[in-house]
Order: structure tokens, then C-alpha cells, then sequence
């Protein structure tokens, strides 16, 4: 017996349980009846790793009692279990030592029950979950529920898979990029399009390869990068040829509204596609267009999960929806219509199609009371009325070439958006506004992408990307208040109605080239990057039907321009690897004044990338990259810029410029803390961007907006720990998180001060997963913290929020009922303190193919929150509606 055995283990992202990495040695057992000698058929045997509940592989033995069984190691400590309705258990611990055998020979001998029954039938039952070298596979029947109404709802539950709020998935930490169905890619348009369009019945397996070899289906021959595939396994009983879920609903609230849902898919040998339409009035929408990925700006480069930018990052619907979790509107109608396509047209060449349309009316109310940062003037009181309007279809045609060698594709969006917000603001001392702001645009992006392997050690990628934007914007304002009169007699505008018309017409293009060599010193990258992007704008008021310009008469254009040669390297050494570019911008851009042509302002950017692997399963990684920021060229059109109903921009004070901004972020992932069952991930984000503009508070209350390239930053710390426990279904999750953000702004003196928000969030989420009996349960609680600090820090405001929810499952009648409750508790507390308290309940009866669903949401009819908001001028106070309650009642329908 060896002195020591090493046993490698895996532990997935909700801390499963430790197995082994697949090779190529083997047992070929034979399992016998002790009684009589004869062979035991039909025996089910486990292979495990030692002291471990994880299986490395598992088998059926045959009508001659044979069997065989891939060792993920040559050496070490397994232990083998047989189960069999006809022989008692065995469990039984192997000790391996030969690091050269290949195969080994074993012959067990079984003891038979003594109660056998008549008949039994045994079959080849999968284990829930495989794990094999780089490949998970999950059986999808043992994690569903006959009540589960998509594949997402399943993908929730397997440990190691993590849901994010826009539909996306990782995997032991790892985004997954790319999700197929058997093994093909029908689309591209997001994991939430698939995972939340499929029926759970419909599949057999996921199969995740956390390192994906087919290069087809890699988007870089050159990428030396991991690439995360899912692959959706789907069961073999049924016509692929068309299958589906068909759904209608009716909900009443104040009348009643009718709705319905179409999930279809046609998956023929060349020719793929899927339909999607919805229909709904209460905020239950399947898939919103914010899902759908890589379609308009998204194709012309993809978007930074986190940005320099924190109003980027607080604008993301779904930073709001994780930070309040509540639907805050008073009306909702919602209409979706999508098409996504794909046909092979030889073995080399496939063609995918998508048309994404939708439809959204929302309306918020609420009342805000508002106090400036220095105290200089009364508070102020107001109901506001938000309407808001959106309309919008994403197209897009895409070819791709694969072949030995050669990778290309050249894919056409064309984008158009029409929205309309309206705001009215009616003040306890009688002053009203009405604001309206109505923006259409017409896009279109095309993208051309071509990457050629020289030989092993070379490689060639060129890409182009074009995008032509048209747009028009029309903004009003009617206001009843004479310090607006005050405020605007200087710029000679005396109406008490403004209407301005912001028309613009962009244009960019950005080109790629690189070569990239293999050497003994690691892998170096070598090409450029330039870009060109112009504008012609302008700023009208209207006037008696008459366009006025604001600034000099006709279109105004402005330019920016960006030549970037770089360097990049990467190499590996044991378990460290780095990844590193540096580069240097030579920016040419237009100022204020054109008539001073283009300036220069070079820029020196880099990026680094440093992962140590401690192992498979646990890794730490430091990123870094300062990079020139999106250069605003609409900001250095002359003429004020109506933008809200107390905000007027007014530019041209500062100069502008390209200026930097730095991103960090420091992460480490465990996924095998022994035999505990428990996963960690911790990460830390830092971004810096210098785009802030100068705000100053006029006599008469209106924000003047300076533009300016003032700085903000923020830092984003978060931990997660999860635990999926051995001898219990449950499984939980405690998320801690800290947002920092900061703005800075000038004081009246030209000074710099600064704002800033810090929001602390704790976040405990368990669920069950009961398979024997009639119940399960779900969880949350999480405290949310606020804190608000003035410039000079002298006051500081917060509020806390305590969001918690319990849901009860319980099925009936010989599981074909089901009734979910769910109870849901909101504390608010602060300056001002509310209590918002909620209970949903649903009824779902399933039939042979489809199920009912009654539904009722907000049965107390809880009406409103609180929030709390801070910019460097007022501090607010709002009281936020939300959407009462209604009853729905709906009925869906399997096809085939």
C-alpha cells in the first residue's frame, strides 16, 4: 500500500462534491452470484473517489456479468458500490498503485437478497451529474420538476451553474460563452433565448465543456483563451421537426387584458429556426429584448460587463431590478416578436438569420421631496407622473466560413428605435411642468471578420466594423413658474412653451489587423487598430413653426480620429499565466471651436492579465487596463441643450479632450474545499473614468449642466460562498457586496467637491430540492445599506432596506396540482421609514399536454416605497408606486 495517494478533487461552483480527472486507465470487473457461480446481470456499479460522494464513472453490467469502468487516475484510493434490486450492496475500497497498467482485471462475487421480487425491471439510469476531465454532464430529470415552467428554472438548481439576472450563465465561475443544442449553435442571440424558451421535458442532458476543442464552434482560431460551451441534450421521443409551447392568458386589474405566449422551434437537418411572441400587461415577460446579445451596437464591439463609467453601470435595468427586486410602475404593456434562424448551406458555410421586435409602455408615479446639499434653499415637494413609450426591431444577417484554416464572417444590423418619455411634475406650491422627450433613430452596423492560421505557429486576423446611426430628437417643456421666466430672459427666450429639436447624423469605422506568432518564449502579438468617427448635428428651437438655430446656422461637424499600434504577449509557466498589451493612441480630435482644425493628444494605453491555477478548480486572477474613454463629440455642439424639466446644458465652458479611464479587478475562485461542500468566490472591480460635468444651482432652482471631464470612480467588492449540503436537498447561497461610487463637482468658489454613494448589501438565498416528497421550499432575505455623503461631509443620509420572501410549494392530487405562496416583506428605514408587504399565490393543474395556471400578485394591494437618491446638487426623498393587485389566469399547451 503506497504511503500516500493523491486523489484530485473537483468541486463544482455550489460546492458539490470532489471527483477526479478522466484518463485513460480502466476496470474490467465481471460480478458473479455467490450461490450458484452464474453471472449477475443488471448490477449498477459506482465508482468514487475515496471518502467522496461524487461519481467518476458509472456502469451497467451486461447478460455475461461483465462491466467496465474509466479510472480517472492510474493510482490511488476508489471505492466501488454496486446496487441491484436482486443482490444485496456492496461497497468496496480499491487501493491502485501501477502507474503503468492500463487495464485491470476484477471479479466480484454478490450475495442475492432474500426477499427477491417476482419481476423487476432494471434500467441504465444516469447519475445526476458527471463529471469527466473538462466535461460536466447533468441529468436533467433528476433536477426537474414536472412543474418547472423552462429550462432556466432547471438550470437554476445543478450545482456549479449560476443564473445571472439577464439570463446569462456561468459555470464553476466561468461565463459560459456560447450555448448549443445538440451540439449545434441555431443562434446567437444569448443564453436566455434558449434556456428560457425550452420546455425541461424536451431535454435529456446538459453537457458543459469548460474548454471547448471544436474550433467551428470557437469564435478565434488564435485564442488561446478558454471557451465555455453548454450543450443542450434533447430526448429522442419526439418530432423535432416542430415542438414547442403555445400559451394564452387573461388578467384583470382595473379591466380585463388579454395575452399569450408562442415558444416554437423547428430543428431540421440544414434548416434551424425559433419563433417567439408574447403578449402580457402585468410585467410577466418570458424574454425582454435587453436578453437578446449581439445584435446593433453590441455587434460593432462587445459591451464591458462592468464600465469605467458607474451611470453606466447604474442605468443596466437589471443593477435596478437586483437592487430593489420590486415592480415599480402603475401600468405595463408589453409585445415581443422574434425570428431566429440558421441554415446550412454547404459543410463550410452557414447562414443565420434574426429579427427581434418589441413594443413597451410603462407608467411610474411617485412623490418626491427634494433639499439641496447646502441648505441654500427650501425644500421642495412634488408629484411626478412618468410616461414612457418604447418601440424597436434588431435585425441582423450573419454568414460565417469555416474551414481548415480559415475562419470568416460577415454579419448586416440594421436597428430602429422610436421612444417617447413624458414627464409631469406638479409642485405643492402650484407650479407645474410637463417634459417630453421623443428620440427615433435608424441604425446600421456591419462587421467583417477574417482569421487565417498561416502555419502552427502563425496567424493573421483582420476585422472591420461600420456603423451610420440617424438620429432625431424633440424635447418640451410647458411650464407655469415664473422663476423659469427669470431664468430664461436672459437667453432671450420669453415663451412659456419650449419645444427644441436635436437632429444628428453619426458615422464610425474601426479597423483591426494583427499577426500573432508562436515561439518558445510564448505567444506575441503584434498589429494596429484605427478608428475614425464624425458628427453633424444640430441644435434648433422652434419657434412658431420655425426651426431658430441655438448656434451658428447649418449643420455643425465635428471629428474624432485614433491611430493605435500595439504589442501583446502571453505566455505560461506551470500554473502561471499572463496576458499583456501595450499600446499608444495618437488622438486627433476637433474642439469647441472647429475653426482651430483637429488637435493631438496622444494617450498611452495598456492591459494586463495575470491567473495563477492553484488547480483545476481554484484560481486567482488580476486584471488591469487603462484605455482612452468614448470621446463625446456631441458635447462640443454650441447652443444650450434642453434635457429636462429643472436641467438645461449648457456647453462650451470647458475645454474637452480624449481623456483615460483605468479599470481593475482582482478575483479568486475555489471550487474544492474538501469534503464540507462549500465554493467561495471573491472579486473586487475598480473603475475610473473622467466624464462628470460641473453643476451649479441657479437662483431660480434649475440645474445648469457645464459639460466637463470632472472625475468619478467606484469600487465594487463582492463575496460569494455557497454550500449544497450531502445528507439534506438544499442548497444556499450568502452573497456580500459593497458599491462605492463617487462625483466630483465644482463649488461656487471653483473648487473641487464630492458626492458619493456607498450601498452595502448582505444576500442569503437557500432552496430544496425535495424528490421524495410533495413540498419544497425558497428563500431570501437581504439587507440593503445606503449611505449618502454631502460635499463637505458634514451630513451624511441613508436609509436601510430589508427585502425578504418565503415560498412554499406543496403538490396535490398525485402530483398533478400544485399551489405556491408566496409572502414577501419590504422595511424601509431612514429619514423616513414604510413597511411594503406582499403576497402572491398560484394554482397549477397539469394535464396530459399542458397545464392551467391562476394566478393573483399584490393580494393586500400594497401601494408604495422608498427610495433615496443623491446627486452633487439636492438630496431626494421619493415615494415610489407600485403596481397593485391583479388576478390572472392562463392555460399553455405542449406542441408535439
Amino acid at each position: 500500500m503506497p504511503t500516500s495517494a493523491t486523489v484530485k478533487l473537483i468541486m463544482l461552483w455550489a460546492g458539490l462534491l470532489p471527483c477526479l480527472a478522466w484518463a485513460q486507465s480502466s476496470i474490467q470487473g465481471t460480478l458473479i452470484n455467490e450461490e450458484d457461480n452464474t453471472p449477475a446481470p443488471f448490477v449498477q456499479v459506482l465508482l468514487y473517489p475515496y471518502q467522496s460522494a461524487q461519481i467518476a464513472d458509472y456502469a451497467l453490467s451486461d447478460e455475461k456479468g461483465e462491466f467496465e469502468l474509466k479510472l480517472p487516475a492510474a493510482n490511488g484510493i476508489f471505492s466501488l458500490k454496486t446496487r441491484s434490486l436482486a443482490f444485496e450492496p456492496m461497497d468496496k475500497d480499491i487501493v491502485l498503485a501501477n502507474e503503468d497498467a492500463t487495464a485491470i482485471a476484477l471479479t466480484l462475487k454478490l450475495k442475492p437478497k432474500a426477499h427477491e421480487l417476482a419481476t423487476a425491471t432494471v434500467t441504465d439510469k444516469r447519475p445526476p451529474m458527471l463529471v469527466r476531465a473538462d466535461t460536466i454532464i447533468y441529468d436533467v430529470s433528476h433536477w426537474s420538476d414536472a412543474f418547472d415552467e423552462s429550462l432556466e428554472a432547471v438550470l437554476k438548481k445543478m450545482p456549479g451553474m449560476e443564473v445571472l439576472p439577464d439570463g446569462e450563465l456561468k459555470i464553476k465561475g466561468k461565463r459560459v460563452a456560447k450555448v448549443l443544442i445538440d451540439g449545434e449553435e441555431i443562434g446567437d442571440g444569448g443564453a436566455a433565448l434558449l434556456t428560457r424558451s425550452l420546455s425541461p421535458g424536451r431535454v435529456a442532458a446538459i453537457e458543459v465543456r469548460l474548454n471547448e476543442q471544436n474550433e467551428k464552434l470557437r469564435e478565434s482560431l488564435l485564442s488561446q483563451n478558454d471557451f465555455v460551451t453548454l450543450d443542450i441534450k434533447l430526448r429522442d421521443d419526439f418530432d423535432q421537426r416542430l415542438f414547442g409551447q403555445l400559451s394564452a392568458t387573461a388578467g384583470a386589474q382595473e379591466k380585463l387584458r388579454l395575452g399569450g405566449l408562442a415558444k416554437l422551434f423547428s430543428l431540421n437537418q440544414n434548416l434551424k429556426f425559433q419563433l417567439l411572441g408574447e403578449r402580457d400587461a402585468f410585467g410577466d415577460q418570458a424574454i425582454s429584448l435587453s436578453n437578446i446579445k449581439n445584435l446593433g451596437a453590441e455587434a460593432y464591439a462587445k459591451i464591458f460587463e462592468l464600465p469605467a463609467d458607474f451611470e453606466q453601470l447604474r442605468s443596466n435595468p437589471v443593477f435596478n431590478e437586483e437592487l430593489y427586486g420590486l415592480r415599480e410602475y402603475t401600468a405595463m404593456d408589453l409585445a415581443s416578436a422574434g425570428l431566429t434562424g440558421k441554415a446550412t448551406l454547404s459543410p463550410d458555410l452557414d447562414l443565420y438569420l434574426g429579427s427581434y421586435n418589441a413594443f413597451a409602455m410603462q407608467q411610474q408615479q411617485n412623490r418626491f421631496a427634494q433639499s439641496t446639499l447646502d441648505n441654500s434653499q427650501a425644500t421642495v415637494a412634488a408629484d411626478q407622473l412618468r410616461y414612457s413609450k418604447v418601440a424597436s426591431s434588431k435585425n441582423k444577417v450573419e454568414l460565417t466560413f469555416d474551414r481548415e484554416g480559415w475562419k470568416a464572417r460577415y454579419n448586416f444590423n440594421f436597428v430602429w428605435n422610436e421612444q417617447l418619455l413624458r414627464q409631469q411634475q406638479r409642485f405643492l406650491d402650484l407650479e407645474q411642468f410637463n417634459f417630453a422627450d421623443a428620440t427615433e433613430s435608424r441604425e446600421v452596423y456591419h462587421n467583417f471578420f477574417v482569421e487565417h492560421r498561416l502555419s502552427e505557429a502563425a496567424g493573421l486576423q483582420a476585422n472591420v466594423l461600420y456603423s451610420a446611426v440617424r438620429g432625431n430628437v424633440l424635447r418640451s417643456l410647458q411650464y407655469s413658474s415664473q422663476r423659469y421666466e427669470e431664468f430664461f430672459q436672459p437667453q432671450g427666450l420669453n415663451a412659456a412653451d419650449l419645444e427644441q429639436l436635436l437632429p444628428q447624423r453619426e458615422a464610425k469605422t474601426v479597423g483591426r489587423l494583427y499577426l500573432q506568432t508562436t515561439h518558445k518564449f510564448g505567444i506575441t502579438q503584434t498589429g494596429f487598430r484605427a478608428m475614425r468617427e464624425s458628427l453633424r448635428g444640430q441644435k434648433l428651437l422652434q419657434r412658431g413653426g420655425e426651426a431658430v438655430p441655438m448656434g451658428p446656422a447649418g449643420w455643425q461637424n465635428r471629428q474624432f480620429r485614433q491611430w493605435l499600434p500595439f504589442l501583446g504577449h502571453q505566455f505560461a509557466v506551470g500554473a502561471f499565466r499572463s496576458d499583456a498589451q501595450i499600446a499608444y493612441a495618437f488622438n486627433q480630435f476637433n474642439s469647441f471651436s472647429p475653426e482651430e482644425g483637429l488637435k493631438l493628444r496622444p494617450l498611452l494605453e495598456y492591459k494586463a492579465k495575470l491567473s495563477f491555477d492553484l488547480d483545476e478548480d481554484n484560481n486567482i486572477t488580476f486584471n488591469l487596463d487603462r484605455s482612452t474613454a468614448y470621446f463625446p463629440l456631441w458635447q462640443l455642439l454650441p447652443g444650450w441643450e434642453l434635457q429636462g424639466f429643472q436641467s438645461i446644458a449648457i456647453p462650451g465652458q470647458y475645454g474637452l479632450e480624449p481623456q483615460p479611464q483605468r479599470n481593475m479587478e482582482l478575483s479568486a475562485t475555489s471550487f474544492s474545499l474538501g469534503q464540507y461542500g462549500i465554493a467561495i468566490e471573491l472579486a473586487g472591480i475598480m473603475g475610473k473614468a473622467f466624464n462628470s460635468p460641473a453643476l451649479r444651482l441657479s437662483p431660480q432652482g434649475i440645474i445648469e449642466v457645464a459639460f466637463h471631464q470632472l472625475p468619478s470612480d467606484y469600487r465594487v467588492g463582492v463575496a460569494k460562498v455557497a454550500k449544497v449540503f450531502q445528507n439534506l436537498p438544499l442548497q444556499a447561497k450568502l452573497e456580500g457586496s459593497i458599491i462605492h461610487n463617487r462625483a466630483a463637482n465644482l463649488s461656487p468658489t471653483g473648487g473641487a467637491v464630492t458626492v458619493g454613494t456607498l450601498i452595502r448589501a448582505l444576500d442569503l438565498r437557500a432552496f430544496t430540492t425535495f424528490q421524495d416528497q410533495n413540498f419544497n421550499f425558497e428563500s431570501r432575505i437581504k439587507r440593503t445599506d445606503f449611505r449618502f455623503v454631502n460635499p463637505d461631509g458634514s451630513r451624511q443620509n441613508g436609509q436601510q432596506i430589508w427585502n425578504a420572501y418565503l415560498t412554499y410549494r406543496h403538490k396535490l392530487c398525485s402530483d398533478q396540482l400544485q399551489l405556491s405562496t408566496t409572502v414577501r416583506a419590504n422595511l424601509f428605514t431612514g429619514t423616513q421609514s414604510a413597511a411594503l408587504y406582499l403576497i402572491d399565490t398560484e394554482l397549477q393543474y397539469r394535464f396530459k399536454s399542458g397545464r392551467f395556471v391562476l394566478s393573483a400578485y399584490n393580494l393586500l394591494d400594497s401601494s408604495e416605497f422608498l427610495l433615496q437618491e443623491i446627486n452633487p446638487v439636492f438630496f431626494t426623498d421619493i415615494q415610489r408606486s407600485v403596481f397593485g393587485r391583479f388576478l390572472k389566469i392562463g392555460c399553455t399547451w405542449d406542441i408535439n
